[in-house]
């Protein structure tokens, strides 16, 4: 696997990851309205500079539970084919330049890797592990 910076975040106390590339910005919480009726995983839609944009509840997303806004929630906006959505998180860590050596696809792991999706691989970090999203399986 190639070289990879990494924008770190936590959700639910858990360290995970989104390629930088994919990542168009990072904001602070802003106002959001609710939509009616719309999927569990929706927290609501954001205006970003004109532009109307979905906001989906991270941990939800990955069968976490409920996660909360706190005064740390952050806004991953991400992008798949020109649309862009914000990713609920937790709070956002720091940016990680990860060696492709560092990094175990997930099609390496067969005894998850049947039951995963969503996930790029894992990183060694350090002492820890870091689950690295794809971003595309999540929107």
């Amino acid at each position: 696997m190639n070289d990879m910076q990494i924008v770190t975040f936590r959700l639910s106390d858990n360290d995970y990851g989104l390629e930088i590339m994919k990542v168009r910005e990072i904001m602070k919480m802003v106002p959001m309205t609710q939509v009616p009726s719309a999927d569990r995983c929706l927290c609501g839609m954001i205006n970003v500079r004109g532009d109307v944009i979905p906001v989906i509840n991270t941990q939800m997303k990955l069968g976490m539970g409920r996660g909360e806004v706190n005064p740390e929630s952050r806004l991953l906006l991400v992008e798949k084919e020109g649309k862009t959505a914000g990713l609920l998180v937790d709070e956002v860590l720091e940016v990680l330049a990860v060696p492709g050596s560092q990094v175990e696809p997930i099609e390496n792991l067969e005894v998850v890797a049947s039951g995963i999706r969503g996930i790029i691989g894992v990183a060694k970090v350090g002492n820890d592990l870091l689950t690295i999203l794809n971003t595309d399986e999540l929107l």
